[in-house]
């Protein structure tokens, strides 16, 4: 194969790589929208920690109520905490609202947000030499079968370590 006959092979080994680097750092490089499911609201009005980073806004909280109805909470009854990466709850008094019970624990309550940055040439260069990697061993070894990966992978984690740090950017 030559020229462009691999592209779409690469585009999909790049979109792969980067999905695989987010969810090793629990970071999210490029602006997009997150949804994160769990079985109720903390107790005592706690906050929300967010499974992905950097959150930049809450575009909703959806629950099951206690009786079983779909409810979107107001805007006003919680807000973003940025440097915590959670939602905090506003409303002092009665704190979270009850949630539907089952004895499955089925995932009641659903924020969805958006995280990453806007500008994609803000992007650090370690995360994209953490995709440039992984790419690289996925195309030049795709089975993992002819020991091109000299090092088992231990350069990639290298770097998933720095970028997991809370100190870096």
């Amino acid at each position: 194969m030559a020229g462009s006959d691999q592209d779409d092979l690469i585009t999909q080994l790049i979109e792969s790589s980067i999905e695989k680097v987010e969810r090793d750092i629990e970071r999210s490089l490029i602006s997009c929208t997150w949804q994160q499911s769990q079985c109720g609201f903390p107790d005592s009005a706690g906050a929300i920690l967010l499974n992905m980073a950097p959150a930049s806004s809450i575009t909703s909280i959806g629950y099951v109520d206690a009786d079983g109805a779909s409810q979107t909470l107001s805007t006003d009854d919680y807000e973003l905490d940025i440097g915590r990466n959670s939602v905090t709850c506003l409303n002092d008094d009665d704190g979270w609202p009850d949630t539907l019970s089952t004895a499955s624990n089925r995932d009641t309550v659903t924020v969805t947000f958006v995280c990453g940055s806007t500008d994609p040439a803000s992007v650090p260069r370690l995360f994209k030499q953490a995709v440039l990697m992984d790419v690289g061993v996925r195309y030049y070894d795709p089975a993992m079968e002819n020991g091109v990966n000299t090092d088992n992978g231990r350069s990639y984690e290298a770097i998933i370590r720095r970028l997991i740090r809370s100190s870096y950017p």
